[in-house]
């Protein structure tokens, strides 16, 4: 018996929240835990969890199938607690909570609804909001019967309360550890996903505007573009088209990612203006805050928030690239200037935005659901 199962269709390979954060918070607190997962365990950091490997979607319309393959597998692992991360399993999980009697708990740390209206450019327009809203009412329906949710941002967790759900706030603040010998290099770097909402066209625009200006740094990039094959190419033929000085970094599992961080010293979160985005918390932020790169940030709500209106980053409006690249060259020739951001955000790591307290939330919240009785 299992003290915790933990399962995912579709989030990328040993993924920050699932399994740096959530497995190694709740294994590091003495519980039993098994992730059913499509994931190429060997590359795991840790051995002391069991795991369920299943056989990864390699296409969007396979996921049904997937999601299906991945719900007999789960069941068949006996645990106290169960925890889902992907919407497309959510009728699952409530066929899960149906068949074993064990709490199930839905961790929502993605606003699929908004994403599918604003974020999905590979959904047909006309399809956007009649699906936004069938994902929307599932969503409901299965938290309502459920009754368990792990939030990640405040505007998801006072939905799930209206709902009547016993909901927990668990926030995506870093987990990871700095080295010893960590020294960034002098570069700017961007880690995040390579979609049109996060931002993808305006690395590019910022990119040449640093070209024109024969600013001699790189703009260093993480190729994650995932399935995304269209857009790898299309991205990849602009770059070298117009010989810009971009350098796409091979995409890490996330132990890995402090090599990664030390690529450059000033790290851009450049998301476009989109209600979506404005519902979410920019969660590389706070890995570039642990390791001392400074920040440069699209100026928008949930990102504001974060940066405390300008006081540990700087804000630039989405397209105003002429003024993102302002803002590197003076960090890159001002040291105060960029030692003083460097330190804002270390300071906001070791008092605010630690993972310490969530892991604790965390823990806490697991810990009592495990002692809930379904009938």
């Amino acid at each position: 018996m299992y003290d915790v199962c933990i399962i995912t269709t579709i989030h990328a390979e040993f993924d920050n929240r699932i399994y740096e954060r959530q497995a190694n918070a709740l294994i590091d607190a003495g519980m039993r835990v098994c992730i059913v997962a499509p994931w190429n365990f060997a590359r795991r950091s840790r051995s002391d969890f069991d795991f369920v490997q299943t056989k990864p979607a390699y296409s969007r319309g396979a996921r049904v199938l997937h999601s299906y393959r991945t719900f007999l597998a789960a069941l068949r692992v006996k645990a106290r607690v169960y925890i889902f991360h992907d919407p497309d399993f959510l009728p699952f999980g409530w066929l899960l909570r149906r068949l074993i009697r064990k709490p199930v708990i839905y961790d929502c740390h993605e606003n699929t609804p908004e994403d599918i209206l604003y974020g999905k450019d590979w959904i047909p327009k006309l399809a956007r909001r009649p699906l936004s809203f069938l994902v929307r009412t599932v969503e409901d329906a299965v938290v309502r019967r459920l009754g368990l949710v792990i939030a990640v941002v405040p505007h998801q967790f006072r939905r799930f309360r209206r709902l009547g759900a016993d909901v927990q706030l668990v926030r995506n603040f870093s987990s990871f550890v700095v080295p010893e010998d960590f020294h960034p290099d002098r570069a700017v770097l961007y880690t995040g996903d390579l979609t049109c909402d996060y931002g993808v066209y305006n690395l590019v625009c910022i990119a040449r505007e640093m070209k024109r200006r024969e600013l001699d740094v790189p703009l260093r990039i993480v190729d994650r573009f995932y399935q995304d094959e269209k857009m790898r190419r299309h991205i990849h033929k602009i770059v070298e088209d117009e010989n810009l000085n971009i350098e796409f970094l091979e995409s890490v599992v996330a132990q890995e990612m402090p090599k990664i961080l030390s690529k450059g010293c000033i790290g851009l979160s450049p998301i476009s203006d989109s209600p979506n985005k404005q519902l979410a918390y920019p969660t590389k932020v706070f890995e570039y805050f642990m390791f001392g790169l400074a920040v440069v940030a699209s100026d928008i709500a949930g990102t504001r928030e974060i940066l405390e209106h300008g006081r540990l980053g700087i804000l630039v409006r989405p397209d105003d690239f002429v003024a993102w690249v302002d803002q590197i060259e003076r960090l890159l020739n001002d040291k105060e200037y960029f030692e003083g951001y460097v330190r804002a955000g270390k300071n906001a790591i070791r008092e605010t935005y630690n993972w310490g307290q969530e892991e604790k939330r965390l823990v806490s919240y697991v810990r009592s659901a495990s002692r809930k009785e379904f009938g």
